[in-house]
């Protein structure tokens, strides 16, 4: 099922979900059962208990909704990035090394290919032991139709089409598939914005990583969610298409990940606790950000651009650079 917040026109805060083209009003549910719906989360616990309940209702009695507005999902509680694909870490990895080593690249480019996977391209050991992550900038989240401001500090603007595992219950040290998974509640579309430039920099000369001020000045969320039954047995099956100024530049796939959804849930809780509404993000879908592309195209975003990421399933998200 596939999800929205939203405002009616009569004021009403409610939550909404897609079917056969036109969004359908769930708030009779949510008055029922007196569902909290200044979040998604409640309406997500509830469906885990009562999924038939609620799609018999959306089969056979919700009407269109009188939409003014539609609404953030969630404020992140916190906010974990991931790295599942193997191929993008590789290709990523060539495209940024012929950004800050243009010389050698093309002397190089020959042994630089990502099919093949060279040694040099490949993810560190830790890679293949557990899905390792980096804590994110959760406070720095735009959603749907809101600018994101192009940083003073980067001439290589990049977007990268990721998918965010919403937890909608308290767990740690988690060791279980089904357990993991029933603290899964629901996923949305993440667009993990960097900047290339300051990301070689980092890579170069911080004590602390890359993930600095490379990642953390901006993080695009979708309003759309969609419930676990929708995703997790299809999680290997996905794709991702990219949009810039309502032209397809890049399409990707989620198949051949290294981990999926619920090993991400057993590691981030190991020896950690995880609390409603915080955020696990996959990394990047393998085709779907520039660096992966250059320097055969030049796909960075410049000022004025409208980003548009599609991923089937879930639905979008779109931010403009100002």
């Amino acid at each position: 099922m596939r999800i929205r917040r939203c405002e009616l026109k009569d004021g009403t805060i409610t939550i909404v979900t897609y079917k056969n083209g036109q969004w359908l009003s769930l708030k009779p549910i949510v008055e029922e059962h007196n569902l909290d719906v200044s979040s998604i989360l409640h309406l997500l616990k509830f469906y885990k208990n009562n999924a038939d309940l609620t799609t018999n209702f959306v089969n056979t009695i919700a009407h269109p909704a009188d939409i003014n507005k539609f609404l953030p999902p969630l404020k992140p509680l916190s906010l974990r990035g991931f790295m599942l694909w193997e191929k993008h870490f590789m290709a990523a990895k060539r495209g940024l090394i012929a950004l800050s080593k243009p010389s050698f690249f093309s002397l190089m480019k020959w042994f630089l290919n990502p099919d093949k996977k060279p040694s040099i391209l490949k993810p560190p050991p830790m890679f293949y032991k557990a899905p390792i992550y980096y804590m994110g900038n959760h406070l720095q989240a735009y959603f749907d139709s809101q600018e994101i401001q192009y940083p003073s500090y980067t001439q290589w603007l990049d977007f990268e089409a990721e998918i965010g595992i919403i937890i909608i219950k308290k767990v740690r040290n988690i060791q279980e598939t089904y357990e993991a998974e029933e603290a899964i509640g629901g996923f949305l579309i993440v667009n993990d914005f960097s900047a290339r430039d300051m990301q070689i920099q980092e890579f170069k000369e911080s004590l602390f990583g890359p993930v600095v001020k490379a990642k953390n000045f901006a993080t695009g969320f979708s309003y759309d969610v969609a419930t676990p039954d929708e995703i997790i047995s299809n999680f290997n099956n996905l794709t991702a298409k990219i949009y810039i100024n309502n032209t397809l530049v890049v399409e990707g796939s989620t198949s051949e990940s290294q981990y999926q959804p619920a090993d991400m849930v057993k590691y981030a809780s190991l020896e950690e606790t995880l609390y409603p509404g915080e955020i696990l993000s996959t990394g990047t879908i393998p085709n779907c950000c520039a660096i992966e592309h250059f320097p055969e195209k030049n796909l960075f975003l410049k000022k004025g651009d409208n980003i548009k990421i599609e991923i089937n399933k879930i639905g979008t998200s779109e931010n403009t650079i100002s």
